[in-house]
């Protein structure tokens, strides 16, 4: 299997505190480019992690030929757009949560995504939202728990969740 390059949009933050240097583990994994809006952050991310190419705009990383994913980690703001542009050149797509933050949006990025999906049907597309905290183990023992009826029928739920950053 060879490598995956990758583009990363808002490469500082959690990108740099979490993903970044998972990916550096990957074996399957090459991180490309970097993306910051700050020029200075954006090169010595790019020098930290050995990426080829640091930019300021998310519209010149999804415009290099050599980066085929895209990993959008920037501001909750900027992910419908960012998850359009990414589409519609043919990157493969993990976006931060939340992908869209209405149901609108979200029916929109699905026509958008699968209609590059047809485009490049040669790229067998890939587009993950990032939930990767309900996979923890103590939400997996949670929903084992309330699946094996260890408090009965469940009607509504309200959880709230926070954690060190």
């Amino acid at each position: 299997m060879k490598k995956v390059k990758w583009g990363i949009l808002g490469a500082g933050g959690i990108a740099d505190r979490r993903t970044l240097p998972g990916m550096m583990d990957c074996k399957f994994a090459e991180v490309t480019a970097v993306m910051e809006v700050d020029p200075d952050n954006a090169e010595r991310l790019r020098e930290k992690y050995g990426a080829k190419y640091a930019y300021t705009s998310a519209e010149e990383l999804i415009a290099n030929p050599e980066v085929e994913a895209v990993y959008i980690a920037s501001p909750i703001n900027f992910h419908k757009s960012q998850v359009f542009a990414a589409a519609k050149a043919g990157k493969h797509i993990f976006c931060e949560k939340p992908v869209a933050t209405t149901l609108t949006g979200l029916d929109k990025l699905e026509k958008v995504y699968y209609e590059a999906k047809t485009r490049y049907a040669d790229r067998n597309l890939c587009f993950v939202g990032m939930f990767g905290i309900d996979y923890l183990p103590h939400f997996e023992t949670a929903y084992r728990f309330i699946r094996e009826g260890g408090i009965g029928d469940v009607r509504l739920a309200n959880a709230q969740k926070s954690y060190r950053m």
